[in-house]
Parts: structure tokens; C-alpha cells; sequence
């Protein structure tokens, strides 16, 4: 069993889909597609631009 970190903080509330979140772990940035149980997932924001997708 592992032990709690006490600076840890507690979350009630899960974030919705589409919610743009940084993991603490590691500082990358996320966008949530869903959470199971107390496991929030995360995938890689959209990197295009859209100055150059314009015609």
C-alpha cells in the first residue's frame, strides 16, 4: 500500500470533457476526455494554426 502524500489536495468534482487541465505530475498539458473511478483522462490539445489552414 502506498502512502497518501499529505500535501496532496482532495477533489469532490470531476472535470468535464473538453477541459483544458496541466498534469501535475509532469507539467504537460491535457485536454480531458473522460475519468474513471479517481483517474482523470488526458490526450494532447489540437496543435494546428489556423492562420495557416486559411485559403
Amino acid at each position: 500500500m502506498t502512502a497518501r502524500n499529505p500535501d496532496a489536495v482532495e477533489h469532490t468534482a470531476s472535470p468535464g470533457v473538453g477541459v483544458v487541465m496541466v498534469d501535475r505530475r509532469n507539467g504537460k498539458v491535457g485536454v480531458v476526455m473522460g475519468n474513471v473511478g479517481p483517474h482523470v483522462q488526458l490526450r494532447p490539445p489540437c496543435s494546428w494554426n489556423r492562420a495557416s489552414n486559411s485559403s
